[in-house]
């Protein structure tokens, strides 16, 4: 199974602040969450490290029964909205790892892992 950790603000592509966590999937999902899951955004970005070695910069816990599912995805609000930005602040360009249950290495299971980037759409304007 293979899909994405966005980070976003609904009805707001060019939000620099995201307000809510989607887990979306490249097929259509049947079955439920089985267990909470904890996002960890590192500190750093390195993947050529282990993860216990890149700090903590935050750490979400998203709940398995307080989730919207949408068919293909799930998604959460945020309780505190994280920054889009790079250094300081934001989260893109570190890492990002999506554990089960406790979300300590030693505990969970380590589901993904990856960089977080950023996408821009454009809004189109429409014209005559």
């Amino acid at each position: 199974m293979t899909g994405d950790l966005t980070f976003h603000t609904p009805g707001q592509p060019d939000s620099m602040e995201a307000t809510h966590a989607r887990l979306a999937f490249d097929d259509q999902i049947e079955a439920s969450l089985s267990s909470d899951l904890n996002v960890i955004i590192h500190t750093g970005g390195d993947l050529t490290k282990n993860a216990s070695d890149c700090g903590l910069f935050r750490q979400l816990r998203l709940s398995a029964r307080d989730t919207a599912a949408g068919g293909a995805f799930w998604e959460w609000p945020l309780p505190q909205s994280l920054s889009l930005q790079v250094g300081s602040d934001g989260i893109i360009g570190r890492r990002v790892s999506v554990y089960a249950d406790e979300g300590r290495e030693s505990d969970g299971a380590v589901l993904a892992e990856g960089i977080v980037g950023f996408n821009s759409w454009a809004a189109e304007r429409a014209s005559l």
